[in-house]
């Protein structure tokens, strides 16, 4: 990046970092010291959901940079290595972007949903590229317990949201171990029919309007990025059809993710392939969410 560029970027986050102190140069109204996640946290209004991003302290990290992270309306932050942002986001299906001072952009999608936390975690910049992963709960926290510092630009002001009519009533999770043969996605494949048929009995029963549902596919990172992308989408696709078969009705989607969200943590590539294949088991699952009016939820 050429010296013109980077003194436009350094005085453009200089202006940002004002804006987001409310234009005081008090420092009391930058977000920074020794921190939390826990702490000091901005109460979430009514339609919103909370926005964690995180970026690993990594020796092969050459960005120096801060991450400028937005959704569709606004910058909400930037965050450095080491640091997390905390902030608020509104339930509507939203675009997460990170971006960088050389232009480098990663969108992330995230799905709106009632007390739904998205967590993020920027692994690294390097050579152009932006690496993340949307990372599950219980493994988020437990990794920013070793996080003291919240970023320095942090948007202060907070979005006014509106009810949507759609967001993720339930989310069900089922482990592809205990429906298909590992490596397999055919309807032919499936292992433990009598979990599906109770996966329909509960679509039945819920009380709740169901205005769409939504079948994501995951895999492990066994196998290269282009296979589990694929086995992802055709075991999500199978239980989609397998629904519309017994009885349920109305609009479906099904959404292949691969290995891009790992709720597993230390399954070391050194195991034995018996013993990693096992180590990985619940990075192979298949969630189902139900969508509902959100309006009705509340009422």
């Amino acid at each position: 990046m050429n010296s013109m560029v980077k003194v436009l970027f350094l005085s453009y986050i200089s202006v940002f970092a004002l804006f987001m102190a409310g234009c005081s140069s008090t420092p009391d109204y930058l977000v920074g010291p020794k921190d939390t996640v826990d702490e000091n946290r901005v109460v979430q209004n009514q339609y919103q959901n909370k926005l964690i991003v995180y970026r690993a302290k990594n020796e092969e990290d050459n960005g120096n940079d801060s991450v400028i992270v937005s959704d569709k309306t606004r910058i909400v932050g930037g965050v450095m290595q080491g640091q997390f942002l905390d902030v608020n986001i509104c339930y509507s299906d939203n675009d997460i972007a990170l971006q960088t001072a050389d232009n480098t952009k990663q969108v992330v999608k995230v799905l709106p949903g009632l007390d739904y936390e998205q967590y993020i975690k920027i692994v690294s910049v390097k050579d152009g590229e932006i690496t993340y992963e949307r990372v599950n709960a219980s493994i988020a926290k437990e990794e920013l317990g070793d996080y003291e510092y919240q970023s320095f630009l942090v948007n202060r002001s907070h979005p006014v949201c509106e009810a949507k009519q759609d967001v993720i009533l339930k989310e069900l999770q089922l482990g592809a171990d205990a429906l298909f043969k590992f490596g397999g996605s055919e309807l032919e494949s499936i292992l433990a029919s009598s979990r599906l048929e109770k996966l329909v009995d509960q679509i039945n029963e819920m009380k709740l309007k169901i205005t769409k549902i939504v079948v994501v596919g995951h895999t492990d990172r066994i196998g290269s990025t282009e296979f589990n992308q694929k086995l992802s989408e055709e075991r999500a696709q199978t239980i989609v059809s397998y629904l519309k078969n017994n009885g349920i009705t109305g609009e479906m989607q099904s959404l292949g993710l691969g290995s891009a969200e790992p709720v597993t943590k230390n399954c070391s590539k050194a195991l034995p392939r018996a013993e990693l294949i096992e180590c990985l088991q619940p990075d192979r699952r298949v969630n189902v969410q139900l969508w509902g009016d959100y309006k009705e939820v509340v009422q």
